[in-house]
């Protein structure tokens, strides 16, 4: 892979850091990848640069914690990013885009990074989905020394305990669950 599609993610704003980014391309590699929570796109460019294909679903409606961009804006990065051909933007509320006929099987990684907006329950939703998923699962903002992701913590441990599967804190505040 060039280094130019490798380092596209760079030159988009997002909430996942380099170093982060780094770590979801090599959880990544190879994949075919479901990402809830678009944003920017900043992370489904990293992970396009080495994933077989992303697939990406955001409202663009931002949350209680944070604005978001316009789809237009986010389809443009993508677009500059040399890695629009590897990447579906659907435009959807993954709640209700879930429930349809989406067969997760089809994925080899899911990656979280929507909403964090306590009391609802996005993260424990998103991760009762994931409970019979045999891919990668990994979580965007698991931070145990902030009180604001407390109920985030508290989703992903509970997964962990549930499942019996352990997690990873890979870099930064991406946590993972490898494949079984």
């Amino acid at each position: 892979m060039q280094s130019d599609c490798l380092n596209a993610f760079l030159s988009v704003n997002g909430h996942v850091a380099p170093v982060e980014c780094r770590h979801l391309q090599k959880l990544a590699e190879g994949k075919k990848v479901l990402e809830i929570g678009t944003h920017h796109g900043r992370s489904a460019i990293a992970m396009a640069a080495t994933a077989c294909h992303v697939t990406t679903i955001d409202h663009y409606q931002g949350d209680g914690q944070i604005g978001a961009p316009s789809l237009q804006e986010t389809s443009y990065n993508i677009e500059n990013s040399g890695l629009a051909n590897k990447i579906t933007q659907v435009v959807a509320d993954w709640t209700k885009w879930i429930a349809g006929p989406v067969d997760l099987e089809a994925y080899d990684m899911v990656f979280y990074d929507g909403a964090h907006c306590p009391p609802y329950p996005y993260e424990k939703d998103f991760l009762a989905l994931c409970t019979d998923f045999r891919g990668i699962v990994a979580l965007h903002d698991y931070k145990p020394n902030e009180a604001a992701m407390q109920y985030v913590v508290a989703s992903i441990d509970e997964f962990s305990l549930r499942t019996n599967r352990p997690g990873t804190i890979g870099a930064g505040s991406i946590m993972c669950f490898p494949a079984i």
